[in-house]
């Protein structure tokens, strides 16, 4: 429910007036607020590609039975797709290398360019093990 709200009713209404208020209600959800360029590419996107906006097949663990490396994940706390900490539950029944999880606070699904350098330090600190 709430990514109906979050998401596709503003997605809806944008998709019917093509205002930039409407594309700005929608990408609240999942985009840091002032990024321009993401703004701008989300509304080439959703005006110029035939987009499939059914959700993807969720991962079964039949999918990864075979997958044997260890396995890492960064989630965001506000993630209006992946949940946080319902991602990382997920993950750890699926993936018998689960190693860790690590969650970047007040991030929504895409990172600030404050957040980079927490990014960068976490996955230099996995390749170096």
């Amino acid at each position: 429910m709430e990514s109906m709200i979050r998401l596709n009713f503003p997605l809806v209404r944008f998709l019917i007036t093509k205002k930039d208020t409407d594309l700005l209600k929608f990408s609240k959800a999942f985009v840091p607020d002032g990024d321009e360029f993401m703004l701008r590419l989300q509304k080439a996107l959703l005006l110029g590609l035939n987009m499939d906006y059914r959700r993807p097949a969720l991962l079964k663990e039949n999918d990864v039975r075979d997958f044997d490396n260890p396995t890492y994940m960064i989630v965001a706390d506000d993630d209006v797709f992946f949940p946080g900490l319902q991602a990382i539950d997920r993950a750890k029944s699926l993936f018998k290398h689960f190693k860790e999880a690590y969650v970047i606070q007040n991030c929504k699904h895409m990172p600030d360019e404050g957040h980079y350098p927490e990014i960068q330090q976490k996955i230099k600190i996995w390749l170096a093990q």
